[in-house]
Formats: C-alpha cells, sequence, structure tokens
C-alpha cells in the first residue's frame, strides 16, 4: 500500500508542479540592501530585520537553539521572500503576531546582531 501512495504522490506532485514543503519558488531579489559592514551575521541580521519590517514593526526577539523568536505588530508587513533570500532554511509563523525564522546554530550570531541593531535605532 505504501509503495502504490509513493508512486501516486510523487507522479502528482511531478505532473501537476505541486508545491510541497522545500519545492517553493525561489525568488531572487536583486534590491536587497546588504549592511554595509563585511561581517556576514550583520548582513543576514540586517536583511531579516528589514523583512521583519524594521523597528516598526518588531516588538520584541529572542531565541533558541536554532531559531529567531520574533512577535511582531502586524504580520501583512512581514516580507518572507526578502527573509528567505538570506538562505534561512525555513519561516514558521506559529501565531497572529509571532513568527520564527529557522537560522540554524550558529542563530545566536545573528540575534546578537539583531539586538544590537535594536539598541542602536
Amino acid at each position: 500500500m505504501g509503495v502504490v501512495q509513493y508512486v501516486l504522490f510523487r507522479f502528482l506532485i511531478v505532473k501537476f508542479d505541486l508545491k510541497t514543503p522545500g519545492r517553493e519558488e525561489e525568488t531572487l531579489n536583486s534590491n536587497v540592501s546588504a549592511a554595509p559592514s563585511g561581517n556576514e551575521f550583520e548582513q543576514m541580521a540586517a536583511i531579516i530585520y528589514d523583512g521583519l519590517g524594521g523597528d516598526q514593526n518588531v516588538t520584541s526577539v529572542d531565541n533558541c537553539v536554532t531559531r529567531l523568536r520574533m512577535e511582531v505588530k502586524d504580520m501583512d508587513a512581514v516580507d518572507q521572500a526578502k527573509i528567505k533570500s538570506t538562505g534561512v532554511p525555513g519561516i514558521n509563523i506559529v501565531g497572529p503576531n509571532s513568527i520564527q525564522v529557522i537560522v540554524g546554530t550558529k542563530v545566536q550570531f545573528v540575534a546578537d546582531e539583531i539586538k544590537r541593531m535594536r539598541k542602536n535605532q
């Protein structure tokens, strides 16, 4: 039974180009501006923070082992394509005002840069 399901689903996904997780269209945003510094985490943090709507939209920033956890005022102001342009593996929307950006094990460096940017604003 499992073999039949696999073959059927694989055929349907390929035939109709169904967008399953990991098969989304990647959009290259050519007008994404990076931070002036050469620090890769600073650049990544700047793009993610801008994609979240910046100071006008982000209310809190926290992180766990692999994810940035943010609270935002307006989820419609979040530009997921811009955030994904940094190469992050994924984005989870966990509530009407909560979003998680999956960065990986180097999330602490990105979180520190975002927190530093928030203090300087």
